[in-house]
């Protein structure tokens, strides 16, 4: 769960922003992170980055993680530990468009393992091999989908009721499939509660 807030002057510039992030669920065995990158922002616009909670990810003094060209930070580089601190953003000079947060983890304890929401573009740090192995079927400027259009992340603007362990995300939501398969024009609510199959999800 996420919200931001900043502050802003009559300009309507932002002087610095604070995100806020609670970690809901975390069925994954792997050691997984959680990022952000500010499309549009250099890391040179930042003067500094306080609240993540790192231990092998190299960050530069302002807080921004290092060999990147949009300004990333990386909000924990392991969720099992502490996670939930929020982060707050000082940029150097007031930023008239903050522009777009790109949120994504890692995973298998990996930093090149990145997983995006669908047709947003990896960090500079991906291991860019992974594209189109396996489930990927990434292309034609459309990223983190599979050959069936399933995205790889997605975004909510509620709370979501997650699937029980080891239910896939239909069974618990019956419209998932309608949703991928008209490219999300139908059933834009599937995720709802009126629309799940209560016993198969996990009502938080």
């Amino acid at each position: 769960g996420y919200n931001y807030e900043a502050a802003s002057d009559t300009n309507k510039q932002t002087h610095w922003e604070i995100m806020n992030f609670k970690l809901r669920a975390l069925g994954a065995g792997f050691k997984t992170g959680f990022g952000i990158q500010l499309d549009n922002i250099t890391p040179d616009q930042i003067s500094s980055v306080t609240g993540p909670t790192t231990t092998i990810t190299s960050v530069a003094a302002n807080g921004c993680e290092n060999g990147q060209t949009q300004a990333v930070i990386m909000v924990t580089d392991n969720a099992h530990g502490k996670f939930g601190v929020p982060v707050r953003i000082d940029f150097t000079t007031p930023i008239a468009d903050l522009g777009t947060s790109n949120p994504f983890i890692t995973t298998r304890g990996d930093r090149g393992y990145e997983i995006h929401l669908m047709g947003y573009q990896p960090t500079d740090l991906v291991t860019d091999s992974l594209f189109n192995t396996l489930d990927d079927n990434s292309g034609a400027g459309v990223t983190y989908r599979d050959a069936f259009g399933y995205p790889w992340g997605m975004n909510f603007t509620q709370p979501f009721d997650f699937p029980k362990e080891k239910n896939h995300v239909r069974l618990g939501y019956p419209q998932f499939d309608t949703w991928v398969r008209s490219s999300g024009v139908n059933q834009t609510d599937w995720y709802s509660r009126s629309k799940a199959t209560l016993d198969k999800i996990i009502i938080q």
